[in-house]
């Protein structure tokens, strides 16, 4: 399959996506709900969605709820993201892992200003490596450490 047909499976054709993220518990305390997303999935693609974003695990347990919308999924793993001396990155699937699962993309986060940056980059950079092999899109965010910061003094302070 070509980079470009797995696109059009992500983002509808005036170019945008809708795109719901599920890969919190991968990173977040703040989960609440998306155990029940999946029992939604019918009416959120009624309503317009046109991607998810999962886990290996969501992917593989729920492949039937994503069949009809474009599927990226979390190529990595992170832990302590609020402490300053990470995020701890690495490796949770290969590109040709997400093929078999019928992935249309992968996603990888790198941490410019953190002490693991150099790790989060070679992480992405390997996977943009297979990707390319693949014909597979992928999604390099990045989180920078600043907002990281500002994310845990915003949840300290209850807001």
């Amino acid at each position: 399959m070509t980079k470009t047909r797995r696109m059009t499976r992500i983002f509808a054709s005036d170019g945008k996506s809708i795109t719901l993220a599920l890969d919190g518990y991968h990173f977040s305390s703040k989960t609440d709900g998306i155990d029940k997303a999946i029992t939604l999935m019918p009416a959120l693609i009624k309503s317009g969605l046109d991607a998810v974003l999962v886990t290996y695990g969501m992917a593989k347990a729920h492949a039937d709820a994503f069949g009809h919308v474009g599927m990226l999924i979390r190529a990595d793993a992170s832990t302590g993201i609020f402490d300053p001396t990470v995020p701890r990155t690495m490796a949770s699937i290969t590109v040709e892992d997400a093929v078999r699962l019928g992935a249309d993309g992968v996603i990888s986060m790198t941490f410019p200003g953190s002490e693991n940056e150099a790790e989060s980059h070679r992480i992405a950079s390997a996977l943009a490596r297979e990707a390319d092999k693949w014909n597979m899109p992928l999604c390099a965010r990045r989180c920078h450490l600043a907002m990281l910061l500002q994310m845990k003094r915003q949840m300290t302070q209850g807001s």
